[in-house]
Order: structure tokens, then sequence, then C-alpha cells
């Protein structure tokens, strides 16, 4: 009687331990899976020197979308230098790691519009310019894209401004552009549409 309810002790653990290792793979299964998601999405930074930025590009899907995964070492103060139009703006960027978006959109009365989003820093403007519209209305397919961190992460010195996306116009629209806008509007425009740019704090003497 004692080794039969000793081996029912011993079935009873042996169930117990394959219903434990069924759950323990399945919640392993489940959070993988939630990983490699969370990985498309956001991006993965296998970072080797946290003294330098990290930045991945991602797909957005999306034409004038540009998203990245970012990776700040502690401590590092960067500012976001961008100029739309004849705007300049300068913006100071979250530490750590987080996902940035700029996104460029024109309107139907040819209004464009720039959104932008950092963190927890967000905000947006507007252009509205009867020039850049009559070049580029329709033309934003053909405007040549540069992005860092695409296709590969970028590490990058914190000490040194660094182009995060630029727009540059070919070489045709170019030659309609020096044709049909003004020396200001070229001075804007022409190659460099639009940039964005990383730079480091200006230093206090």
């Amino acid at each position: 009687m004692k080794r039969s309810l000793f081996d029912w002790f011993l079935i009873a653990m042996v169930v117990g331990g394959g219903v434990m290792a069924w759950r323990t793979g399945r919640e392993r299964s489940r959070l993988t899976a939630r990983h490699e998601r969370l990985v498309k999405s956001t991006g993965e930074l296998s970072i080797k020197d946290a003294s330098k930025i990290y930045v991945l590009a991602l797909d957005t899907g999306e034409p004038l979308h540009f998203a990245w995964h970012f990776y700040f070492p502690p401590n590092c103060k960067q500012r976001l230098s961008y100029r739309f139009g004849n705007q300049p703006q300068s913006l100071s960027l979250p530490q750590a790691d987080f996902i940035g978006r700029v996104r460029l959109r024109q309107d139907d009365d040819g209004t464009m519009q720039l959104y932008y989003h950092f963190g927890s820093i967000s905000g947006g403007t507007s252009l509205k310019d009867g020039e850049l519209e009559e070049l580029l209305g329709g033309r934003w397919d053909r405007v040549k894209i540069e992005r860092l961190g695409s296709p590969q992460v970028a590490v990058i010195d914190p000490d040194e401004p660094t182009v995060l996306l630029r727009l540059v116009l070919p070489e045709d629209l170019q030659d309609a552009a020096r044709t049909k806008l003004s020396t200001g509007m070229q001075w804007q425009y022409v190659p460099v549409v639009f940039e964005v740019k990383l730079v480091p704090p200006i230093p206090i003497r």
C-alpha cells in the first residue's frame, strides 16, 4: 500500500512537472513572439559602446513619413535643428532610448505641413509657398531621400553634428528651380529642399 501511494505521488509529480514545463514553454513562446513584433516595429539596437549615439531608421510604409529608433548616452544633450522654408528651428531632444518621427504632408491647397514627435516632444508647423507648390506639386515622390540609420544602424559621436534627414532635388528639378524660382527661393530649396540635423549643444564660454 505504501509503495502504491509512493508510485502515485511520483506520477503526480511527473504530470505536474509536465504541465509546468508546457506552461513555461507556452509563455516563453508568447514572450518571444511579442519581442519579435516589437523589434519589427521599433528596431533592435545592440549597444556596444554606451558613449555613442545609435540611430536606426524604421519603415513606416508611408511616403514622407520618417521614423527612427534612438539611443543617447547618459547625460548626452542633443538638439534637433531644421529649416522649413525660411523658418530655422531648434529643439532639445530627450535622453536615453526613444522613437522619433518626422512627417511632411501637402494639403489640397498646396500648404506643406510638418509634424515631428521625439519621445515626449512633439509639434509642427506649416508652409504655404506658391513657387514651391508650382515646382513640386505632384512631384514629391521624385525627391531623393537621404536618411541616417538606413539600411543599418548608424553609430555617431555625440560631439559631431550629423544629418538625420535630407531631401534633395534631382538634377532636372534643380534646373527647373533655377529657372522658375527667385534667388532667395533657390537658396532655400536648391538643391536641398529640407534637412534635419542632430547637433550638440553650443558650449558655454
